[in-house]
């Protein structure tokens, strides 16, 4: 998250960055929640999916001993 403020920030792009921030200084707590929410869910099924691919392509965690 604070790696997608910071390119927002230097280049001025509009994003959830952006509004993250913005909320969370004006104190819209719903959409600062619903961000995190969001955030965290893409998080996780990112490290979910990247967990799957391993254990797929690693040959030795496929097999039982």
């Amino acid at each position: 998250m604070g790696g997608a403020v910071l390119v927002e920030r230097v280049y001025g792009y509009p994003g959830i960055g952006e509004l993250l921030v913005s909320s969370v200084q004006s104190g819209d707590i719903p959409v600062a929640q619903a961000l995190a929410m969001l955030l965290g869910a893409a998080m996780l099924l990112a490290v979910t999916a990247a967990d799957i691919a391993v254990a797929l392509t690693t040959p030795w965690k496929r097999t039982a001993p």
